[in-house]
């Protein structure tokens, strides 16, 4: 599976597996919504890239590889 090529940008294989797991905790509603904008090609929603947006106000510049994990 490491040799895989994803097309979403979602690589390597153990940050797929990571959300993964986090998709196993949340609701069934908000996983069919975050794999229709993948799928569509559409952006993910503010809440999961405030952090990482220089443009938003809870942007932070210093965020860890996998900071959504903690």
């Amino acid at each position: 599976m490491e040799n895989e090529n994803f097309e979403h940008f979602l690589n390597p294989i153990r940050i797929i597996a990571n959300l993964a797991q986090l998709f196993i905790i949340d609701s069934p509603k908000e996983i069919d919504n975050l794999c229709m904008s993948v799928c569509n090609g559409q952006p993910p929603k503010a809440q999961y890239t405030s952090k990482e947006n220089k443009k938003h106000k809870k942007y932070e510049s210093d965020l860890k590889p996998l900071w959504y994990l903690e």
